[in-house]
């Protein structure tokens, strides 16, 4: 049985908590469940923890994504053949505030969705992420002896054409925090993450 790579709960009333642990086969389908159940519960906005999240299936990032996003491109793919954009695909999109929890762990895939979000606007809340976003393959046949190289075959940059691999994504709201502490009651990037969406919260009532 596929096990599933998401948890979601209320954090309040008026706040949603998904962590998704690793961008697996049909894990944009989970998280778009996940949303859908928590907006019956009542929440308005979510936190979205990329937290330990070493990547996966790029297109699965990308329907992700797409949950969050209203149109345009989520990433852009880099290759011999040029830049492809990476589309956002239709989903039945999250309409309220979204932060982001990442770590140094959060890398490709990861790394891919967290950017799309933050280039639209969502806050990051945690450390700089690892800076891993490209494809590689090993030469075949192999070299002798059994070695092969890897060999960069494609690359990804952010919406609006920032480079990840090599450097990481910077946080909006920079916040250290031993990895032991990461959902216990001592879990400060949380508990500023929930700071960060009470306020996007205000301030969107504050427009009405």
């Amino acid at each position: 049985m596929r096990e599933n790579p998401t948890r979601a709960s209320m954090l309040e009333p008026r706040i949603g908590y998904v962590r998704l642990l690793e961008f697996t086969e049909k894990c944009g389908q989970d998280v778009g469940r996940a949303l859908a159940a928590l907006r019956r519960q009542g929440a308005q906005a979510i936190v979205f923890d990329l937290r330990q999240n070493t990547g996966g299936l790029v297109e699965e990032s990308v329907d992700v994504a797409s949950f969050f996003l209203s149109d345009g491109v989520v990433a852009m793919e880099e290759s011999r053949d040029g830049l492809i954009p990476l589309n956002v695909r239709p989903a039945e999109r999250f309409p309220g505030p979204v932060v982001v929890l990442v770590d140094f762990f959060t890398a490709s895939a990861g790394e891919i969705v967290a950017g799309a979000l933050q280039d639209a606007g969502a806050s990051l809340v945690g450390t700089k992420t690892f800076g891993k976003a490209t494809v590689q393959s090993v030469s075949v046949p192999p070299l002798p002896g059994g070695w092969g190289i890897r060999v960069t075959t494609a690359r990804y940059y952010t919406r609006s054409g920032r480079m990840i691999e090599g450097t990481g994504l910077l946080p909006t709201v920079a916040m250290p925090m031993r990895i032991e502490l990461i959902q216990s009651s001592r879990d400060q990037q949380l508990q500023e993450a929930l700071t960060q969406v009470r306020l996007r919260l205000t301030a969107r009532a504050g427009r009405r």
